[in-house]
């Protein structure tokens, strides 16, 4: 047999097949699966920064609603509903009087807002409501109160 005949029982070049996009490799499954979890946090952290801020929004309003009739039995009442839902103890509900004022002291004191209600005030708000007289529900005392706890829900 020639060299020419050899040749020609050849069969032509055969190409490998083409690599195909699947399955991708490991680093593709490493970028998509970190990229969702970075996803999956960033939601988790807006959706708690979305819960952790809504009762302030929802507190200010009830705080800019609050009429000159009733203000400190409505003003005492909104400070529980914030200390039950922030503390998570609903026997907050049953406190009045020195019990009451004792939590006030403590509770709207913080870190942050240390001096920005009086020891009167925290009075007014546990024994005025009680009493007949108008200074307790005067409206000076009352705006010093609101002013007063609105610092404190856009601090706390």
């Amino acid at each position: 047999m020639s060299p020419e005949e050899l040749l020609n029982q050849l069969k032509g070049i055969h190409e490998p097949a083409a690599i195909g996009n699947w399955p991708p490799a490991p680093g593709w499954w490493v970028l998509c699966i970190s990229s969702l979890l970075l996803i999956a946090f960033i939601i988790y952290m807006w959706r708690r920064h979305i819960n952790n801020t809504l009762w302030k929004k929802e507190a200010i309003k009830s705080l800019n609603d609050i009429d000159a009739y009733n203000s400190l039995h409505a003003i005492n009442t909104l400070i529980k509903k914030i200390a039950i839902y922030k503390l998570n103890d609903p026997s907050i509900t049953s406190l009045s009087g020195e019990p009451w004022e004792l939590f006030l002291t403590t509770f709207l004191n913080t870190p942050k807002t240390p001096d920005l209600f009086t020891r009167e005030q925290f009075t007014l708000l546990a024994q005025g409501q009680y009493q007949k007289n108008a200074i307790a529900n005067s409206p000076e005392n009352t705006t010093a109160l609101v002013n007063a706890l609105q610092q404190w829900i856009k601090e706390a």
